[in-house]
């Protein structure tokens, strides 16, 4: 290959100067050779380019597979929100219905009878209910109930602070 076919000149030594090709068929060449070598140099673009859109299916797989596990660590998560709503919601009725067993035991009210959120709640409605079957009940009011198991929110409850007015 020459000097001019390879693009380059040798100016130190002179003896490659530029001849314009002669006939079509020396441009041709000229031509040919210089699109090889460009090809050659682009041999592998087509293998890179499956590597890559490869490349780029695997990650969006993984990526696929992260949403998918984010998702389930989601649900989880979810899932044991709620176990421990249920478990609060069971432990609070639980405590209530210990606490309207103790009213009820103490007051000899049945348990079904009382309302009330609170024993101080309780063992008002238990002296109401007890006053309106004329019964006495003896029920010792509870720290911070305000000195009286009466002081309840009821209709009963407020003719009995009127009454003592």
């Amino acid at each position: 290959m020459s000097d001019i076919e390879n693009g380059t000149e040798n100016n130190t030594g002179g003896k490659a100067e530029f001849t314009p090709p002669a006939t079509q068929e020396e441009l041709n060449s000229l031509i040919a050779g210089r699109l090889e070598r460009e090809r050659a140099k682009y041999a592998d673009h087509e293998e890179l380019k499956a590597k890559a859109a490869k490349l780029a299916e695997i990650e969006a797989a993984n990526l696929t597979e992260l949403e998918k596990a984010n998702a389930a660590a989601e649900a989880a998560r979810a899932e044991v929100e709620a176990v421990k709503a249920k478990l609060a919601d069971r432990d609070a009725k639980d405590a209530r219905a210990a606490l309207v067993a103790e009213v009820s035991k103490a007051t000899g009210v049945p348990a079904e009878l009382l309302h009330g959120e609170t024993k101080e709640e309780l063992e008002a409605h238990a002296v109401v209910l007890a006053k309106y079957a004329g019964r006495k009940v003896d029920v010792v009011p509870t720290a911070g109930s305000g000195g009286e198991a009466t002081s309840g929110g009821g209709m009963a409850a407020g003719r009995e602070r009127a009454r003592k007015k």
